[in-house]
């Protein structure tokens, strides 16, 4: 990615710098062929522009229909499309001729990033291999970085020749356009000066000080969740969860333009920063603003969602090794077992002690800043930690006890926290490497009964849950509160009316064994007092509800009950379920 910035920065003849970008493109991904296209709008139709490893020239020069094939749905959806097959793949919009074309110069995959511009598609980078193949996710978010790029080398093009053109005209009428001009000219001198940026070490501080010095004011960049990552603090953390500031971003995501809000009863422009759908980034600067100058935060926000992604990809490319030994434990793939074990034994994991996998659970936005925490947080522990799917993963090696594996659980709760977070933690215990894919599983199966019963934040394994909170795994939230309102409602519905507490007095008297007196020494109440308690569940539920089997369906609905419950602390402490 540096390389293509650099002949951005140091190139200015347009067809140079995409066939730059195209053999960029082709090396980083490892393909057999790349290409670029350019919509043409008043044809319906985009056209390849460069290529990289095309041998026949009918493919060299084809022209599609915007909608059709991989590369037409490409240039007209504005989403990154593949194929492992495309010859054979139903779902593709098909074309007789071009399907010959492709027959003859061999292709059998393919997948394709559309050229984004200010929220137009432009075109379309695409890669295609000779054979089946499917493209990781890795792969895919490394050709929307360079499809960005690529963008970019075609608006400065088109820049540099209206540059031109606006040049001559302005001589020839003499002053008339001038003030156009002097924009042309602002753009492009950001483009020259953002580009430098991208291949100077100085990363996104430094966008942040030549934004600045551009439009003549201060420039704050904030991370998805309104975090602070260069420039100036224009808009606080917490600006970022009122509702009229997410509104404005959510409206420069949608159009690719600057948007005014008021914060404090201050002016400011937010910009947002995107990759695909996801949003990555605000800009903030003081408003209002001029044209020229939401044009140039417009435009920088695409170079600083470059920077991001490329900071992405350096984080994917050092977390690989530890990634693809990840898959390899969850995965039980049959293999090399000895040279599996081997590796696994370099991070602590062994054949025969102890070990836990944690899967961690926050919003998609905050996966990577997660990643980091997680990392830092297990710095003098031997684990491995990976991203896998949207969650981040864990497997602790020795010691893993489960106290251990709780107080780390409770150290890594708190360090997400801090960082602005709500992390969910379902944890699965191993007897060794070799069940680690079973302790996957289990710690999945937590984490989606944690998300069953509304946990906000918090962590917890299977005896934490015990079988009523492992019963609901996979459940929906709405489920759960409706088994609870068929069971316990009017238990529900008499203590939030008169702020009483018959279900806490009914779940103790399952828990103590169905003895007054020790659900009457636990609760510190007068036995007396639980009597009537009970004779009020009596009137509510009916008497039978402390007689099998109705007994048995009670237990549970206030099992479930109590580990909804936010900030649930179990009598016995070592047995707690955390939960905020």
């Amino acid at each position: 990615m540096r390389e293509s910035a650099s002949d951005i920065a140091n190139v200015r003849d347009g067809v140079l710098v995409s066939r730059a970008i195209v053999r960029h493109t082709r090396r980083l991904l490892g393909t057999d062929m790349a290409y670029l296209s350019l919509n043409d709008l008043a044809a319906g139709e985009t056209y390849i522009h460069v290529t990289d490893g095309v041998r026949t020239e009918a493919y060299r020069s084809i022209r599609m229909p915007l909608g059709t094939g991989v590369l037409g749905a490409v240039a007209a959806g504005g989403a990154v499309v593949q194929t492992a097959d495309y010859l054979s793949d139903s779902d593709m919009n098909h074309l007789p001729d071009i399907d010959e074309i492709v027959r003859e110069e061999g292709v059998v995959a393919i997948m394709g990033a559309p050229l984004r511009v200010g929220g137009r598609v432009i075109g379309g980078l695409l890669v295609a291999d000779r054979t089946a193949t499917h493209f990781p996710r890795g792969a895919v978010e490394a050709l929307e970085r360079m499809a960005e790029l690529g963008a970019i080398a075609v608006e400065q093009s088109r820049l540099v020749a209206e540059n031109a053109a606006l040049a001559t005209q302005v001589k020839s009428a003499e002053g008339q356009g001038e003030e156009r001009l002097k924009r042309v000219e602002k753009v492009l001198r950001l483009d020259d000066q953002m580009v430098q940026s991208l291949v100077a070490p100085t990363g996104l501080t430094g966008v942040a000080g030549t934004l600045s010095e551009a439009v003549h004011m201060a420039v704050g960049i904030h991370d998805a969740r309104g975090r602070l990552v260069a420039g100036q603090p224009l808009l606080p953390r917490q600006a970022f969860d009122h509702w009229e500031v997410r509104a404005a971003v959510a409206s420069s995501t949608q159009s690719g333009r600057s948007v005014g809000v008021r914060w404090d009863r201050r002016p400011y422009v937010v910009v947002s920063v995107t990759s695909g759908d996801e949003q990555i980034a605000t800009l903030v600067a003081r408003g209002p603003v001029e044209q020229i100058e939401a044009q140039l935060l417009e435009r920088a926000a695409t170079f600083v969602g470059a920077i991001m992604l490329f900071e992405r990809s350096l984080i994917d490319a050092y977390n690989r090794a530890q990634s693809a030994l990840f898959d390899d434990l969850v995965s039980d793939r049959s293999g090399d077992r000895h040279a599996l074990t081997a590796a696994a034994q370099s991070y602590g994991i062994t054949a025969t002690e102890p070990s836990a996998v944690l899967a961690i659970a926050t919003s998609p936005s905050e996966r990577y800043q997660a990643l980091n925490t997680t990392r830092a947080a297990l710095r003098d522990r031997p684990a491995v930690v990976s991203l896998h799917g949207s969650e981040v993963c864990v497997i602790l090696g020795s010691p893993a006890e489960p106290d251990v594996v709780h107080a780390l659980s409770s150290e890594l709760v708190a360090a997400l926290r801090t960082e602005g977070m709500s992390p969910l933690i379902g944890i699965g215990h191993a007897d060794g490497s070799e069940f680690i894919a079973g302790a996957h599983h289990q710690a999945h199966r937590v984490l989606a009964a944690e998300v069953a019963l509304g946990w906000r934040s918090g962590y917890a394994d299977a005896v934490q849950l015990g079988l009523a909170g492992l019963l609901l795994s996979g459940t929906d939230r709405a489920t759960v509160d409706a088994m609870l309102e068929r069971t316990i409602g009017p238990l529900t519905e008499y203590d939030e009316t008169h702020s009483s507490e018959l279900r806490l007095t009914a779940w103790t008297y399952f828990e103590c064994g169905t003895h007054l007196e020790s659900t009457a020494t636990r609760l510190f109440l007068h036995r007396n007092t639980v009597r009537q308690r009970a004779e009020r569940i009596d009137a509510l539920l009916g008497p039978n509800w402390r007689r099998a089997p109705w007994s048995a369906d009670i237990h549970l609905a206030l099992r479930v009950w109590r580990l909804s419950e936010a900030g649930l602390v179990n009598e016995n402490p070592s047995a707690s379920v955390n939960t905020a």
